[in-house]
């Protein structure tokens, strides 16, 4: 069971993915939190 799911990181591409999907996932959790505090979270309404 352990090695299904760390079989995909024995790839180079894998590890990429997964470091730049962390960062972009990071980087929107921390600017979703800043907007909502300025009260801007329904500019789009």
């Amino acid at each position: 069971m352990i090695d299904t799911l760390t079989e995909p990181f024995n790839y180079e591409f894998m590890l990429q993915a997964f470091a730049i999907g962390s960062l972009i996932a990071s980087v929107g959790a921390i600017l979703s939190c800043f907007l909502v505090l300025r009260g801007w979270s329904l500019m789009g309404d």
